[in-house]
């Protein structure tokens, strides 16, 4: 059988959340493991995992990360789509349509409960949790975001973190 004979792809990218991982694969695939309270794997349940599965229904993708209960993944034409606890009042147990207000992303990072990403012109949008201001649009804390929201003042970002209630930024010019 050929088949059989075919070399798995090869990891190149993992996330990890507060109990669960993913990793994406060469050949744009993600695999998940872990807790799974939240939907955290994008499986469709809600049942841990103790060794990875494959998320269905995911081609091509270039970027994954995490957040406490979510996970989110980046697609080579810069779509965005997430599965969890990822906007913060709302679940899904499968990965989403495509975030609104996203395209051009070449970065995403995830907290603990936010998500921030860097969109090619170098600007920032981030979504979910905002307990401690982490979103960066001057909303009161508290007031969480299920859609994304740009950060003000803040512009050339070449490199995005996201801490557990934090984010940082390196801008041009370092």
């Amino acid at each position: 059988n050929a088949a059989a004979c075919v070399d798995p792809p090869a990891a190149a990218g993992i996330a990890t959340g507060a109990s669960h991982s993913c990793a994406r694969f060469t050949d744009g695939s993600v695999r998940c493991w872990g807790r799974n309270i939240f939907g955290e794997l994008g499986d469709g349940t809600s049942t841990g995992r103790p060794s990875p599965a494959a998320v269905p229904g995911l081609s091509g993708v270039v970027d994954v990360t995490a957040s406490s209960s979510g996970t989110c993944v980046v697609f080579a034409d810069g779509v965005v789509r997430c599965w969890g606890n990822y906007n913060g009042p709302l679940l899904t147990l499968n990965p989403s349509a495509p975030i609104p207000e996203l395209s051009d992303v070449v970065e995403l990072r995830g907290g603990n409960s936010h998500f921030c990403a860097r969109l090619s012109g170098g600007s920032v949008r981030c979504w979910g949790g905002n307990g401690r201001g982490q979103l960066g649009n001057g909303s009161p804390n508290g007031d969480s975001m299920p859609v994304p929201v740009a950060v003000v003042n803040l512009s050339g970002v070449t490199k995005l973190a996201a801490g557990n209630e934090h984010n940082c930024a390196i801008v041009t010019g370092g």
